[in-house]
């Protein structure tokens, strides 16, 4: 099963987290490996998924370090994205931590 969010990939028991400057600090020990045959390599975290704590500040590190999402028109014409608002809500992560 995969997630609806850009920069991150859960499948089975691997996840996969985009590349960051940051995260690759973070991490350490860095595995790259593509989710699916034919795409970019992302940060593949097998051992660490555990740990809530850890997980959080990887992902926290990896939204503050990305751009914004281009909006993209929905079925309505109107432009809508996820922003961090409901991002956080969705897997309940506060991202107000790392922006003061």
């Amino acid at each position: 099963m995969a997630s609806d969010i850009g920069f991150v990939e859960f499948i089975v028991d691997q996840l996969f987290i985009k590349p960051t400057e940051a995260g690759k600090s973070f991490i350490e020990n860095v595995v790259e490996a593509p989710p699916c045959p034919g795409t970019k390599s992302y940060f593949l975290i097998e051992d660490q998924f555990a740990d809530r704590e850890w997980i959080s500040n990887l992902i926290r590190l990896t939204v503050n370090e990305l751009p914004e999402p281009k909006l993209k028109q929905n079925r309505n014409g109107r432009k809508a994205r996820k922003n961090q608002n409901e991002v956080s809500t969705e897997f309940g992560i506060d991202f107000k931590d790392d922006q003061e």
